[in-house]
């Protein structure tokens, strides 16, 4: 984070949240952050449509923008002047006019399986939950409401019933604890920052398998374009995870996707390199699947278009256009 003097910001600033356990301890992080500067504020909490309709996955009821448009009305009409959001909760695409404030440094960035009791005696002995894990594990329910996360697991498990649910993350727990489902998906981020369910078994998913969704794990505070103080909150901006999140973001816009396309992109630095990893999956089992890495130097951000396009067109080279001819998306270049 860089340092900034923000003697600028001489009022007490409006955070606008959902009202969600998560969506409230991400705020109150931000106004934690902010108050070490000495900038006051508070949370707005707001309900989204996302929030009121939990019976569908989030791709049959408008997608990532359903958890952001009243957030967003709030910053148009002036109640509001920050939001904070977990970032691959919106679109790949910024309308104007909003910006990026900042984007904090990145918390766990990979999924997690939390298992009933009946389950968990299944896995008593593993930490981990790979491809040939969950194939052996044969018939099992999964609730998540990620079409990523359902075509993951039913290219390995065919037998796996994946249930699809809506609702904040107490209420996923609380009917995973009624046995609801044998087993639950979520980002590790939210057990990260709230500490969840320390009494269930979880296991952290394979990475290398289970690619994570652009941008997972990242917090971003988002304002309007010309809002007066935003050069005053660039002290909570992370250079890198603002580069890895472009990146990520910008190969699921040049597919042309968003919550209507299974896609896992995550990107790390390591060694000298900016490496990233992408899938594109559908639940027939088809899968493009690529591996990039470059050497990190230079401005990263200023080449994160570039960069992307790139995967786009390693993904294309990898049969990615037969992928979303059968997700009914347009093909992309060649």
């Amino acid at each position: 984070m860089q340092e900034q003097d923000h003697q600028n910001i001489n009022r007490k600033l409006r955070i606008a949240s959902r009202g969600s356990k998560l969506a409230l301890w991400q705020a109150d992080y931000v106004k934690s952050l902010l108050a070490k500067q000495g900038i006051d504020s508070e949370v707005l909490v707001i309900k989204t449509t996302g929030d009121r309709v939990q019976d569908r996955f989030l791709h049959e009821i408008g997608g990532k923008g359903v958890f952001v448009k009243e957030i967003e009305q709030a910053l148009l009409d002036g109640k509001a002047d920050i939001a904070v959001h977990s970032l691959k909760d919106l679109p790949a695409q910024l309308p104007d006019p909003f910006a990026f404030a900042a984007v904090l440094p990145r918390h766990k960035s990979g999924d997690t399986m939390v298992l009933h009791p009946r389950a968990a005696s299944r896995v008593q002995d593993e930490d981990i939950l790979t491809a040939e894990l969950f194939a052996a594990l044969g018939s099992i329910s999964v609730g998540t409401g990620s079409l990523r996360r359902s075509c993951f697991l039913k290219a390995v498990n065919q037998d796996a019933k994946v249930v699809p649910i809506r609702g904040n993350v107490d209420t996923r727990l609380s009917k995973l604890r009624n046995g609801d489902w044998d087993s639950l998906i979520l980002a590790g981020a939210s057990f990260e920052r709230l500490g969840l369910a320390p009494e269930l078994k979880q296991l952290q998913l394979d990475p290398h398998w289970f690619i994570p969704s652009p941008s997972q794990g990242a917090l971003v505070v988002e304002s309007l374009s010309n809002f007066e103080f935003i050069q005053d909150l660039q002290f909570l901006d992370c250079l890198q995870t603002r580069t890895r999140v472009s990146i990520e973001r910008q190969v699921l816009l040049g597919l042309g996707g968003d919550c209507t396309l299974p896609i896992g992109v995550h990107s790390y630095y390591e060694g000298g390199e900016l490496k990233l990893a992408a899938s594109v999956l559908n639940h027939s089992g088809q899968e493009a699947r690529v591996s990039l890495s470059w050497a990190a130097e230079g401005d990263m951000l200023a080449k994160s278009n570039e960069l992307a396009g790139e995967v786009v067109q390693s993904l294309v080279g990898a049969g990615v256009n037969p992928i979303l001819k059968s997700l009914k998306l347009p093909e992309v270049g060649s």
